[in-house]
């Protein structure tokens, strides 16, 4: 269900210094209006595949969600890329429970009212050190929101922090 927003959500800024590009991008997938139905009416992808909402596996995956994804991304140099991410989950349904990223129930809905599942905060710095060779280190932040501290057990904040190098031949 993630996808591309149209064009227009998409803004460059070739002629100002490190060519900025600024993304808005948001996605909307069901929840099951009645849990005792037998029927789930929550969105399921057939083929789930791993990272929806950053680089950051963290305890909500695309369904029952809504997403908005504002991000940043900078050239600094021929070789040094900036790229900052957001990423602010609410559940699109209070009736449901919130999901993994493989589609498995994690928490229930009915324990709380509240929307807002949490945001994530992603910074990305790339460095093409020559034409084989990339290393990329990334930060990233989950605020858990008020669904996640009111549900059963409480979640906590989590920092992540990792470096990947990549060499192709």
């Amino acid at each position: 269900m993630r996808g591309r927003l149209p064009k227009e959500c998409r803004t460059q800024f070739r002629e100002f210094r490190y060519h900025p590009v600024l993304e808005l991008q948001g996605a909307i997938s069901s929840g099951d209006k009645k849990p005792q139905n037998a029927d789930l009416q929550t969105f399921y992808p057939l083929f789930p595949s791993g990272l929806y909402y950053g680089d950051m596996v963290f305890t909500s995956g695309s369904l029952n969600a809504i997403v908005t994804h504002p991000s940043l991304a900078m050239q600094l140099s021929k070789s040094l890329s900036l790229k900052v991410d957001s990423f602010f989950l609410w559940r699109q349904r209070t009736t449901d429970g919130l999901y993994s990223q493989s589609g498995m129930f994690l928490r229930m809905g009915q324990t709380s009212l509240s929307r807002y599942v949490g945001a994530t905060q992603d910074l990305s710095i790339g460095w093409h050190v020559d034409r084989d060779t990339t290393v990329r280190f990334l930060a990233a932040y989950y605020e858990v929101g008020p669904y996640l501290r009111e549900t059963q057990p409480p979640a906590r904040d989590t920092t992540y922090l990792s470096g990947i190098a990549s060499y192709t031949f």
